[in-house]
């Protein structure tokens, strides 16, 4: 689109792109403006960038994993023109995210649980599966079971639950509290765990 009023890049994967996208949106509609939905990597762009020493853990593959969605919006507008990446664009072009399956036998595979002792983990998994079904709300039974079971990466699952990633980290903390409670009480984790400094 080469006339639009207002030209607007994003990476569809990076929360502040998505919020002022909503603001772009709504401008947009009320100055009945045309908007040219750009796409960009932001992975790309900071390729130089030093993802280990300046990133979290595993920020990287969520940045690779990025690269797939990038990929999936850029065939949308290719095949439905410009429309396809604007309003509503990330619940179109997200992978569907898992949210009433749970894969708890890769659970001990996605820790790295040591095989020879199985038995061990095995019961802790049980309780942790049980504590899930009857210690959580609906609401934190879905994040956690997502996130910790299925391993669906944090922003996939913010945006298709149309939620931010501080209100996915809130039920996330909460989520563990609980559950750790609960494995405490039942003798599966000591009360005051180690801490390694």
């Amino acid at each position: 689109m080469d006339n639009a009023d207002i030209n607007f890049y994003f990476d569809p994967l990076c929360p502040f792109a998505w919020m002022t996208s909503k603001w772009v949106r709504q401008v947009a509609a009320q100055r009945d403006y045309t908007v040219d939905w750009r796409l960009i990597s932001l992975r790309m762009l900071n390729a130089d960038v030093g993802y280990d020493s300046h990133f979290p853990a595993g920020y990287e593959a969520g940045r690779t994993a990025g690269l797939r969605l990038l990929r999936r919006s850029a065939d949308s507008q290719r095949r439905a023109g410009n429309p396809a990446v604007g309003p509503g664009c990330r619940a179109r072009i997200l992978p569907q995210v898992p949210l009433d399956t749970a894969d708890w036998v890769r659970l001990p595979d996605r820790f790295g649980l040591d095989p020879a002792r199985e038995s061990e983990w095995r019961d802790l998994a049980q309780a942790l599966r049980q504590a899930v079904e009857e210690e959580l709300t609906e609401h934190q039974r879905r994040i956690f079971t997502a996130i910790a079971v299925n391993g669906v990466p944090l922003d996939a699952l913010a945006a298709e639950l149309g939620s931010s990633r501080n209100a996915i980290y809130k039920t996330m903390f909460d989520a563990r509290r609980k559950l750790r409670a609960c494995l405490v009480a039942n003798g599966y984790l000591p009360e005051n765990p180690v801490r390694h400094s």
